[in-house]
């Protein structure tokens, strides 16, 4: 719900304790690191106004969606785990 709500660096914060909680798979950890990395990296462009607001937007929701995958994976990992 967050991520709809546009507080999107307080997603990043709880998508980074959810995979620190239940993920023991590093390369998810290293995933939320480098999906922060790269918002930040968008925020700054976006205060410096590097991009149209249409790229820009692009850019975010391509973001978004990584996240929204990366969590989704976790998740039917989870799943599996707890059928097994």
């Amino acid at each position: 719900m967050m991520i709809a709500s546009d507080a999107v660096p307080q997603a990043i914060k709880l998508l980074l304790d959810f995979v620190t909680d239940f993920s023991a798979n590093n390369e998810d950890l290293n995933e939320v690191i480098v999906l922060s990395s790269n918002y930040n990296r968008l925020e700054t462009i976006a205060r410096r106004r590097l991009l149209t607001f249409e790229e820009l937007e692009v850019k975010q929701n391509k973001l978004l969606y990584q996240m929204l995958g990366l969590l989704d994976m976790i998740n039917e990992k989870l799943l599996q785990k707890m059928e097994a």
